[in-house]
């Protein structure tokens, strides 16, 4: 569906544009309501790459949970792996870091997910585990029709709904849905890409410019980062409809002209080696051998140049490695992508 290409593509677009603002705010002094936008907006990012897993991972197919599995594995987890050692050897050869034994350093950063010189990888272990439920969840959302689908969805939003107005006046509730944060918003991009959602399609939509209403208006009122993290952010209510708006404004795109939707394809095709090398590439090309900082001119063009490079020489990397190395040992198991 090239909705969900195009989706994929503006989430990889705004991770490396969160991570690079965030970055310069840290070490080049920039404040303000402005880069704070700059940050915060692009930070949908990450549920929609939830709500994508949640899309594309619920579909019910006759494949094997074995199957299922050993294809996550060598699409996901096994490049994660990868770029993590060369990371770290790069941290090592080129800034002189000092881990000990190397290869047990990344081995305890791999399984307890404390990996510095990858601080984005915290995303990924969040879809590595929506993987191991989702063989179970496909079988009861497969036999959901379209109405006990909506009644689903309208749950999980009411809840998320009353319990962020709870916690803006500083109180938790009694009663908890015994089901994760993360979890909850797949199965909400789910619903999203799912048919039985068109019809609210107009109120999506709605709901995210009211998200995004509300988190202009928390910005310009000078909230300070922790709070806008803590009641903007990822599962944050008003960010979590922001995403839903801009997945069901998407989702109305059924069809692209055939090269448009070829191109848009490939670009998304190598997005996730995009998110996989960008934090390595901002570090390590962008700021420590380019030398592209907010300091080095006017801060709004560098941090421009600094995304647009990142976004470039990343897909270049992914375009290598992925093709050459991680989509033929994935043929070679059997399956074409």
């Amino acid at each position: 569906m090239p909705s969900l290409d195009l989706l994929r593509i503006l989430a990889a677009i705004g991770v490396v544009l969160t991570h690079t603002v965030q970055t310069e705010m840290a070490s080049s002094g920039l404040s303000g309501p402005f880069w704070n936008a700059m940050w915060v907006f692009p930070m949908i990012c990450n549920s929609l790459y939830v709500m994508l897993s949640g899309a594309l991972l619920y579909r019910y197919t006759n494949e094997s949970t074995s199957t299922f599995f050993r294809k996550r594995f060598f699409s996901m987890v096994l490049p994660m792996v990868v770029f993590y050692i060369g990371f770290v050897w790069a941290d090592v050869l080129l800034n002189g870091a000092s881990h000990g034994r190397v290869s047990t350093y990344i081995t305890s950063a791999l399984v307890t997910g404390n990996t510095p010189e990858s601080p984005h990888y915290w995303l990924l272990y969040i879809l590595i585990s929506l993987y191991l439920t989702a063989p179970v969840l496909r079988l009861f959302l497969k036999n959901l029709d379209g109405r006990a689908l909506d009644s689903v969805a309208f749950l999980l939003l009411l809840y998320l709904t009353v319990r962020f107005g709870a916690a803006l006046a500083g109180n938790t509730l009694a009663i908890r849905m015994e089901i994760g944060d993360w979890l909850a918003i797949s199965i909400l991009g789910y619903w999203i890409a799912a048919g039985s959602s068109r019809k609210w399609t107009i109120v999506l939509i709605a709901a995210g410019a009211c998200g995004a209403a509300y988190i202009m208006w928390v910005i310009l009122r000078g909230a300070d980062k922790a709070f806008l993290s803590e009641y903007c952010c990822n599962q944050a209510v008003p960010s979590l409809f922001l995403a839903m708006g801009v997945f069901a404004l998407l989702n109305l795109i059924r069809s692209l002209p055939g090269p448009l939707a070829s191109f848009v394809s490939f670009l998304s095709r190598y997005s996730y080696g995009v998110i996989l090398v960008h934090w390595g590439v901002l570090s390590f090309i962008i700021r420590k051998t380019f030398k592209i900082t907010a300091a080095a001119g006017e801060p709004l063009m560098m941090v421009l140049l600094s995304v647009a490079l990142n976004l470039a020489i990343s897909f270049v990397i992914s375009l290598v490695t992925f093709g050459l190395v991680f989509f033929p040992l994935r043929r070679l198991m059997g399956w074409k992508r």
